[in-house]
């Protein structure tokens, strides 16, 4: 099997009617993410996995507006 360098989780979320995109990505969300990530390695082999990375994705009108990366390490 193939060694990958990083697994990268994405969270995309719509902003059409939020300008403050920091409000959304708080202590509690970053937790949430965690723990949805530590279930879906629960279900998986991790052995090919090196690095995990977890970016947030904002898209506005339909086109990704910004993009947050590493957002567990902010």
């Amino acid at each position: 099997m193939r060694k990958w360098e990083e697994l990268v989780v994405i969270e995309v979320k719509t902003v059409n009617d939020i300008d403050e995109l920091d409000n959304y990505i708080t202590p509690k969300k970053i937790w949430f993410l965690q723990r949805t990530l530590e279930n879906y390695l629960q279900n998986i082999d991790e052995s090919w996995i090196k690095d995990i990375r977890m970016d947030v994705v904002f898209v506005k009108n339909g086109k990704i507006w910004e993009i947050y990366e590493d957002v567990t390490n902010r």
